[in-house]
This record gives C-alpha cells, structure tokens and sequence, in this order.
C-alpha cells in the first residue's frame, strides 16, 4: 500500500471516526436537554394532577358542606391551576424542538385551568342548571377537557418522534 493511499485511508477513517464522536455527543446533549426539560415539567405535571384528584374528591370528602364552602376551595384550585401554568410556561430550552413541545404542552395545561374556571363559574351560578347560561359553562368545561386530551396527545406524539429521531428511550414508561 502507498504511503499516500495509506494516509488518505487514515484521514477517512478519523473523519468517520470524528463525525461518529459528533453524532454521539449530539445525541447525548440532545438527551441531556430532553431530560432536562422532563425534570422541569414533571413538577408541573404532579402539581397539576393533585389538583385533578382533589377536585375529583372535593364533594366526596366534604358532602355535606356549603356552596361558600366548595366556592373557597375551586377559587384556591384556580390560583394554583393558574400559578403552575404561569410557571410551566417559563420553562426555559434553547432546543426548538423541545420548544414545540413546551408549546404543545401549554394548552394542556391551560385546558385544566379553563375546566376549574368553568366548574367555578358554574358553582357561582345561583340559576338553574337546564337554563343556557348555565350550559355555556358547561360546554366550555367540556370543550376544555377535549382540548386537553388533544394537546396530551399531539405532545406524545412530538416526544414520540423526538426520541425516536435522535435515538433516545424514555425511561420509567
């Protein structure tokens, strides 16, 4: 073999070698960024889901409390809904894909916080249930859990192919 050949060979190899170390370090800041982003979110998330379970048990717990009662306790599950929000959106990621999926996120969170409002609004309303006022609340709580289930799953759907793009595996699931 020439020495020419010889070091071409060479240069071919560590250029291989060279954008191989690239792709792994890519993949490992894109990893690091990933798992970045999910332990700022899963606070939020865990937040956000005790609300769900104690508004799914407020009148269970309490059966036999006043409206002023369950009016005191949907305004404080307003604010929090309303602070994990606010803090979910300040998350901060250079990565623009993660980004799409911050933003992608924000309507779910969001969709809670406009279901406790709408059960709020409904828990003030002093008419009666059949009367259409009373169903636009209703309707916006529906429309609020439905937006919900298709930000859920628009996000899954974005982690999907950014894992699988950069060849990452989710733990825990």
């Amino acid at each position: 073999m020439s020495k020419t050949f010889k070091n071409l060979l060479g240069l071919v190899f560590l250029a291989l070698f060279g954008f191989g170390m690239y792709q792994g370090s890519e993949s490992d800041a894109r990893r690091d960024a990933f798992n970045a982003f999910i332990g700022a979110v899963n606070p939020h998330i865990t937040a956000s889901d005790a609300l769900v379970d104690r508004n799914a048990n407020l009148s269970k717990d309490h059966p036999d409390q006043s409206q002023e009662f369950f009016l005191a306790e949907l305004t404080a599950i307003v604010a929090e809904s309303r602070s994990i929000l606010d803090q979910f959106k300040s998350i901060a990621t250079d990565d623009a894909e993660i980004v799409a999926m911050r933003d992608q996120l924000t309507p779910y969170f969001a969709s809670r916080h406009e279901y406790y409002e709408a059960l709020l609004a409904m828990t003030r309303y002093e008419g009666e249930t059949e009367d259409p006022e009373y169903q636009v609340f209703v309707n916006k709580a529906n429309d609020a859990v439905a937006a919900g289930k298709v930000a859920q799953e628009q996000f899954i759907a974005l982690r999907t192919d950014y894992l699988s793009k950069y060849n990452l595996e989710l733990k825990g699931e």
